[in-house]
């Protein structure tokens, strides 16, 4: 049985074929990523690659075991906008399933280990 995860920002594809147990479904928001020159195709023999929006999933709800939004939520304009894209993720998401979601902090105040 395969897990599937949606990878937004997979950027050149590099993730894509990681777990032979997963099928792994990568959105980008640039075109210019899907152009032959700076698209990785030697690393990607998948054909699951998507151009499209964090705020508009092309998908029917409870689909994905995960997903992966990386270093995407943070460029969204407005706290509107981040709040309609995290509601739009958890819409694809199974019940059960996992996210995870990386932002740059560099206006945020440096934090020391919790270890």
């Amino acid at each position: 049985m395969h897990i599937t995860i949606w990878y937004i920002r997979c950027a050149d594809g590099q993730y894509l074929n990681l777990h032979s147990n997963m099928l792994l479904i990568g959105m980008e928001h640039c075109e210019q990523w899907f152009q032959h020159e700076n698209y990785n195709h030697s690393l990607v023999i998948s054909n699951y690659l998507l151009l499209g929006d964090v705020l508009c999933q092309p998908f029917r709800d409870d689909l994905f075991d995960g997903i992966l939004c990386c270093g995407v939520i943070h460029h969204l304009s407005t706290l509107d906008r981040r709040i309609m894209a995290i509601r739009e993720l958890a819409r694809i998401l199974r019940i059960g399933g996992r996210v995870l979601i990386t932002v740059t902090g560099h206006r945020s105040t440096p934090t020391h280990s919790q270890d």
